[in-house]
């Protein structure tokens, strides 16, 4: 998965780079990040299908739309679309309805059949695709605060390492009082307060006063945060990525099924019961 091999990539990268290469790659990271945005942005439904979808919704009963709206929760909750299923689930329901039409259909649901449990499995996908893009939408914003705050983590991590590294071991307990020292307790504060919402929230403290030593202690805890939050990374990278792919497949079928209907099911709909 490509979003993922990035994530993967980099953090590789980061653990065997000089101090020099690592502030590049840190300087470097918004723009990949916004590249891998752009690249993965959530795929918009086909014009022409919200507007065959809005024709269909204004001929529905409101007791079909509550029905649709059952069904299209069941749907969104699935791998993939499981068009026979929909199929029995829509006849079930219809069936004095659908019967006119039984002789007329013949064809498979995306084969080319106009019928009209083309037409209401259409609304259903179209519904259940709708209500997965605020949840993709929430995964995208996680993966976002995720990397957003690795890469504050791994900024921090370099701040204290050039901090300690020019400090003889003889001075190690002595207080670090230098601009870094002072704005710690704060950027770790607001670490924690960005990650607050994530499956495993940041718990970094660092108390006023801080001498040298101490500083190995938060190097330390930082490290652990930082695999920690590569590996919530890597999931919500992945998790991401199959449902682009499910979206993908529903608005794939949807142009599908919408291709198969004709006009008329517009006006056929309107005599559900």
């Amino acid at each position: 998965m490509r979003l993922v091999s990035c994530v993967i990539v980099g953090a590789l990268i980061l653990a065997t780079a000089s101090h020099s290469e690592s502030q590049q790659l840190l300087r470097a990271e918004p723009a990949k990040m916004q590249s891998i945005a752009a690249r993965d942005a959530i795929q918009p439904l086909p014009p022409a299908i919200e507007k065959h979808a809005a024709v269909l919704r204004n001929r529905l009963r409101p007791s079909v739309q509550s029905w649709i709206a059952q069904q299209a929760q069941a749907v969104a909750a699935q791998p993939d679309p499981n068009i026979p299923a929909l199929r029995t689930s829509i006849r079930q329901r219809f069936n004095e309805s659908l019967a006119p039409t039984d002789a007329k259909a013949g064809g498979s649901l995306v084969g080319g059949a106009s019928t009209l449990d083309d037409a209401l499995a259409f609304l259903i996908l179209m519904q259940a695709a709708q209500n997965d893009e605020s949840d993709l939408r929430s995964q995208m914003q996680q993966v976002q605060t995720i990397n957003q705050q690795k890469q504050a983590l791994r900024q921090i991590q370099d701040d204290i390492n050039q901090q300690t590294r020019a400090i003889a071991p003889t001075l190690r307990m002595r207080p670090c009082s230098t601009p870094v020292c002072r704005a710690l307790p704060s950027r770790l504060t607001a670490v924690n307060e960005a990650t607050a919402g994530l499956a495993k929230p940041t718990h970094l403290q660092a108390g006023s006063n801080l001498t040298y030593q101490q500083l190995d202690t938060i190097l330390s805890d930082l490290k652990q945060s930082l695999d920690s939050m590569s590996e919530m990374s890597e999931m919500a990278s992945m998790r991401l990525q199959m449902a682009m792919d499910r979206r993908s497949k529903f608005i794939e079928t949807l142009s599908n099924i919408e291709k198969s209907i004709n006009d008329t099911q517009s006006s056929i709909i309107g005599n559900l019961k």
